[in-house]
């Protein structure tokens, strides 16, 4: 994606140019439309959003993608990300990429995508600009409000959303086999997410499609109030493979020479 002006940003002692923190944001969105949706259990729902319903169709899905999801020790998925524009009627879609999610325990995981890593070892989240040779160091704190707690979003189904069934249908899909993206047919459940505040959040609707015969999320849609739309396919999941400790750990020696550290935990 492109920036036609370097507009600067300052956070604590950082300066970011705007498309360098727009690109973190896009990271912290990423992680929260992952792991906030196989976190669900119970979440309070509605049909609109002036009209509180309990759809108790979607409950009933939603609780069993979640006790599935958290019977797992471990979990590695493999997904393709896209960005749209929707303002944009000549080229709506202004990133895409794939990468890996790597979760372990409530507040344990590795993002890894072509130009970004962000891990938390349970105390620090480290975000690595790969390109710019930026490693920015912040706290952990599950008490937060922070879409990078993976604690917090465990729990996030608790409030804040409203869910509504809208039916099931054949769909074509994506899935990585033999190393390679092939095509696949599903019969998918729909389910969408309505935010209880929907004025204090950036998404209007978030849609989940969700492979009826294995309750596995194949699919997540995030629709901006502003117009940008983010979408994620999970093209494969891994459950309960052996993750090494050294993936949530941070060693400056295996870091590569000349990167730039910003360690805004320190007083």
């Amino acid at each position: 994606m492109t920036q036609n002006h370097k507009i600067q940003y300052k956070i604590g002692k950082k300066v970011f140019i705007l498309s360098q923190l727009y690109k973190l944001i896009l990271m912290k969105n990423l992680i929260i439309t992952i792991l906030t949706i196989i976190s669900f259990s119970s979440i309070f729902a509605q049909q609109a959003d002036t009209l509180a319903v309990h759809d108790p169709a979607a409950k009933k899905i939603l609780d069993r993608v979640s006790k599935k999801y958290k019977a797992y020790n471990t979990l590695r998925l493999y997904f393709l990300y896209q960005m749209y524009d929707n303002k944009d009627t000549t080229n709506r879609m202004k990133e895409h990429y794939k990468g890996y999610l790597y979760i372990k325990g409530q507040n344990k995981y590795k993002l890894i995508v072509p130009e970004l890593e962000i891990f938390s070892d349970g105390v620090k989240i480290y975000t690595f600009n790969k390109k710019d040779k930026e490693l920015t160091i912040t706290l952990y704190d599950p008490e937060s409000q922070s879409v990078l707690s993976p604690q917090k979003l465990l729990f996030i189904y608790n409030k804040g959303f409203k869910y509504l069934y809208r039916g099931q249908a054949t769909f074509d899909t994506k899935s990585l086999a033999n190393g390679k993206v092939v095509p696949k047919k599903r019969t998918m459940y729909i389910v969408d997410l309505y935010p209880e505040h929907p004025r204090k959040s950036q998404y209007s609707i978030i849609r989940i499609w969700i492979d009826k015969n294995t309750d596995q999320i194949v699919s997540i849609k995030y629709q901006g109030r502003n117009g940008i739309d983010y979408v994620v396919d999970i093209l494969q999941q891994t459950p309960n493979i052996k993750i090494p400790a050294l993936m949530f750990t941070f060693d400056r020696k295996r870091l590569p020479k000349g990167v730039e550290i910003t360690d805004m935990t320190e007083n």
